[in-house]
């Protein structure tokens, strides 16, 4: 089986969600809280209401040389997708681990691919428009930006924007000396547009010469 990295927005992200409602969308997660207290050490100030639940989400970029060529192909096409589409790109990209956390005793697994709470296609919406929204500050298409949807300032800092933007511009270096980890990150957390020309250059020419 091909090996992948898990990066993402940030290296990835994480979305709360109340011990009710996972309860509602993860089936293992009653279980699991309900036997949380049966491997706490101390079980005289256990309290079940310090019992988090949240959803760590990735999205996945091949390692793998033989998969490179098809993923930058990919993921060239993607970034020409309006915002709808884009975001239902995006989701089949993403992995998706429910835990249940008491301190620093964790229990996680793996989502059903088929399964999204949407707590967690509501924060991932938000992150495709800032994603796509850096791609267009970068590289404009103002086709492809007039899909965007104004972005939920109750969700996500509309200052996060910028600030990725200011970020992606500054790793934007001609010279810089290349390597392949750096420029899969930059692609998964920023969009195949955020790389350079020559950065494409190099990693065309690793792909062939694996």
């Amino acid at each position: 089986m091909p090996k992948s990295r898990h990066v993402g927005f940030e290296g990835g992200l994480k979305v709360n969600t109340s011990r009710k409602q996972m309860c509602k969308d993860f089936k293992n997660a009653k279980k699991w809280i309900k036997n949380v207290k049966s491997f706490v050490v101390d079980k005289e100030n256990y309290s079940k209401k310090e019992i988090e639940c949240f959803y760590g989400c990735t999205f996945k970029v091949p390692t793998n040389q033989e998969d490179l060529s098809e993923y930058v192909v990919d993921a060239e096409f993607a970034t020409t997708l309006p915002y709808d589409e884009r975001l239902n790109y995006e989701i089949t990209k993403m992995t998706i681990n429910a835990f249940v956390r008491y301190k620093s005793f964790v229990i996680g697994d793996r989502v059903p691919s088929e399964t999204m709470p949407d707590c967690v296609k509501s924060m991932l919406a938000e992150i495709v428009k800032i994603k796509m929204l850096v791609e267009y500050e970068i590289h404009g298409d103002d086709k492809i930006k007039n899909t965007i949807p104004e972005i939920d300032s109750t969700k996500v800092d509309p200052k996060v924007v910028q600030n990725e933007i200011e970020q992606l511009k500054l790793q934007i270096d001609e010279d810089a000396d290349y390597d392949l980890d750096s420029i899969l990150d930059k692609i998964s957390m920023y969009g195949i547009e955020s790389i350079t020309k020559k950065e494409m250059e190099f990693l065309n020419q690793q792909s062939k010469n694996n």
